[in-house]
């Protein structure tokens, strides 16, 4: 269709685009255009987006609206549709289970202070993005799946690849998933000559296929490195941004939980999670046809006021609507739980640490990654 709007619209860094509530109105369920140059159809109301992500009719898409052609990788969680993908999903489902999450508590705590400890030696000014948010996500994984992760640059730099809005299937994200495959390969070695009480040494008594095994390996990785710390400098930002938000919970840190669901609400997908009809369909009053795209930004349901009283203003445990940071149906992140408590152990350490902390810069002043699946500020100044 000519003259449909090209995708991402533009808006705030923090919050809605200011579009998708006349569209919610007017146009729930309209055309776009994808970065990839494709018309595809865009959802803007929280009934609508869930019901999509509980319809197996659709399948899963790349980021972007990048069509895959050919078949997945092998052990890819991510971009991969059932039957393989419940079979596979059940694999590490089971290594997931909430004992060990727990058990992982302790060490992301202790991982907590001791980069607290590091920050604080320094003086008193750090970038939270560079001294804690990464290097604790990547400690987790670590911890979780046993082994040595690589260096934080070259992990950013894959997973941003990876999740790249422009990507195409012979660009950078098929290099960067490369890239992290032999990088988990190694890993996968020592582990195999190594085992212990972890994730990978699970996934070797249950996947024998090494191709697959490495692509589990990597779907965690991706799924829950950046996202996980880009949540959470979001989640910082959000709360430094008006300082009064701060100083209430570092005076309350037993609502941690709370305003975690808050920013995980406030900072849900805005670029869209991506499915393709697989038969003709009729979705909010629509006819989606067979093959065609339909984007479904989980932060246009956060905004939904059908579904969020007064969406746009931040208010731990003012709604009580289910929030989809997760996402719904056949995909919902295996790893909710896990990030659910990284979150919160880091955010209640710091809020104990560091209950003065305030940004040395304003939010709109600071630098910002885009174009990715998780845009978000690459670095995080603030002073204590």
């Amino acid at each position: 269709m000519t003259g449909a709007p090209r995708w991402p619209f533009p808006g705030p860094r923090l919050g809605p685009p200011p579009a998708w509530a006349e569209l919610r109105t007017r146009d729930p369920v309209s055309r776009i255009r994808t970065p990839a140059g494709e018309t595809a159809w865009l959802l803007t109301r929280y009934a609508d987006i869930r019901a999509l992500l509980s319809d197996d009719r659709f399948s899963v898409g790349l980021p972007g609206g990048v069509r895959l052609s050919g078949t997945p990788l092998p052990g890819d969680l991510l971009f991969q549709d059932p039957p393989r993908h419940t079979e596979l999903r059940a694999m590490v489902s089971r290594s997931l289970s909430a004992r060990r999450i727990e058990g992982l508590r302790r060490q992301t705590g202790e991982l907590t202070e001791t980069l607290l400890g590091e920050l604080r030696a320094t003086g008193d000014t750090a970038d939270l993005a560079a001294g804690l948010t990464y290097p604790l996500s990547a400690g987790v994984l670590a911890r979780l799946l046993g082994v040595a992760m690589a260096e934080d640059a070259r992990l950013r730099a894959w997973a941003g690849d990876i999740m790249a809005l422009s990507a195409t299937e012979d660009s950078a994200q098929l290099s960067a998933w490369g890239a992290v495959n032999e990088h988990l390969a190694a890993l996968i070695e020592e582990k195999t000559a190594s085992p212990g009480d972890d994730v990978l040494t699970d996934l070797l008594a249950t996947c024998p296929d090494a191709a697959e095994l490495q692509g589990l390996a990597v779907s965690i990785v991706v799924a829950g490195y950046a996202t996980t710390a880009n949540t959470l400098n979001l989640g910082l930002i959000t709360l430094l941004g008006e300082p009064d938000r701060y100083r209430r919970l570092a005076a309350a840190p037993e609502t941690v939980p709370e305003v975690v669901e808050e920013i995980l609400r406030w900072h849900s997908d805005r670029a869209g999670l991506v499915r393709i009809a697989r038969t003709d369909v009729e979705l909010g009053g629509t006819l989606i046809r067979r093959g065609e795209i339909v984007l479904a930004p989980l932060l246009a349901a956060a905004h939904d006021p059908a579904a969020f009283p007064d969406p746009g203003r931040f208010a731990p445990a003012g709604h009580g609507r289910p929030q989809l940071a997760f996402g719904y149906g056949a995909h919902h992140c295996l790893g909710a739980a896990l990030a659910r408590m990284e979150l919160r152990v880091a955010l209640t350490g710091l809020v104990r640490a560091m209950p003065d902390l305030r940004l040395t810069k304003p939010v709109a002043e600071l630098p910002w990654s885009t174009g990715r699946l998780d845009d978000g500020p690459e670095k995080v100044p603030v002073r204590w």
